[in-house]
């Protein structure tokens, strides 16, 4: 794995540690990255660095999902 892709990685658990309480998006999209990348090895031989950073990168979504619903409901709020 490329430094890259472990610095998002590193990223992808700090951010499931930050967001450990509670069912929101960022452990949603961690979730379905690691049913996406299971399935991506089962299927397509691929190896477990595959799957990380699938897992990785549905976490990252997830925590930008988040993000536009907490600037969405403070827009809202001040309006």
């Amino acid at each position: 794995m490329s430094a890259v892709w472990v610095i998002v990685a590193v990223a992808a658990l700090i951010l499931l540690v930050v967001f450990w309480r509670g069912w929101i998006a960022v452990w949603g999209g961690a979730t379905i990255g690691t049913v996406v990348g299971v399935l991506w090895k089962l299927i397509g031989r691929t190896d477990w660095n595959t799957v990380i950073k699938v897992a990785a990168v549905g976490t990252l979504l997830g925590f930008g999902a988040d993000s536009l619903g907490r600037i969405a409901n403070r827009l809202r709020s001040k309006a």
